[in-house]
């Protein structure tokens, strides 16, 4: 004959050997479904890399991006302005002149056919090449150039003057009034001073180069 306690412990196996068994196959159910959604996400990026390993395989050159050489540097052409020399006699046409070290020590031009007075001069000389001469003035910088500037009267007459080293050689400039000029003759004169450049043709050695400055007007006319 069974004992009472024997029914009870059957009853309680019975109880909870279910709900175990239950809880094993949920965890087996989500085991499963994780390693399906790894196994399927190896699947997609396996195929991913196929895909460009062969777009990469069949790629024309033409499809290639160039790979683009870096700007060249900015470099200055020896002689590359393309400048009339120094103004002649008559009407000389607007644009740009030059004045050469190599040729002439002293140029000078005026304001012939200007509707004032035409008495104002611009004139650009020079020391022997290689020779530096003492500056007069207050110092300034001169097209780029350290020099000196002044502004005296003698006779009647107000000049301006600027000097400047270039090269190993002082070179002078000027604005010279006869007499009393209006303010927009000497304003033109100005201009002509400020638009001086420093250019060294290749072809002029050690101690060549020139100047290359722009007549705004036709008023100007060599007075050499």
């Amino acid at each position: 004959m069974t004992e009472p306690t024997d029914l009870l412990e059957h009853a309680m196996q019975l109880i909870t050997e279910p709900e175990s068994g239950v809880a094993e196959v949920h965890d087996r159910l989500a085991r499963r479904q994780r390693n399906r959604r790894l196994a399927v996400g190896a699947v997609v990026v396996a195929i991913w890399l196929v895909i460009g390993v062969v777009a990469l395989a069949f790629r024309s050159p033409d499809d290639a991006v160039p790979i683009q050489p870096p700007p060249p540097s900015p470099t200055v052409s020896p002689g590359s302005v393309d400048a009339r020399g120094w103004p002649g006699g008559g009407h000389n046409p607007a644009g740009v002149y030059s004045w050469n070290a190599l040729g002439s020590d002293s140029q000078f031009m005026h304001n012939h056919y200007s509707q004032g007075h035409g008495d104002v001069y611009v004139d650009v000389s020079r020391e022997r090449l290689g020779r530096l001469v003492p500056h007069h003035g207050q110092p300034v910088t001169v097209f780029g150039y350290e020099g000196t500037y002044r502004r005296f009267t003698s006779k009647g007459r107000t000049r301006e003057e600027w000097m400047v080293d270039i090269r190993g050689t002082t070179v002078t400039l000027g604005v010279l009034e006869q007499r009393e000029s209006p303010q927009t003759e000497l304003a033109e004169a100005h201009e002509i001073i400020e638009s001086i450049r420093v250019e060294v043709p290749a072809e002029t050695g050690a101690l060549g180069f020139r100047l290359i400055f722009t007549l705004t007007t036709n008023n100007w006319q060599n007075a050499g």
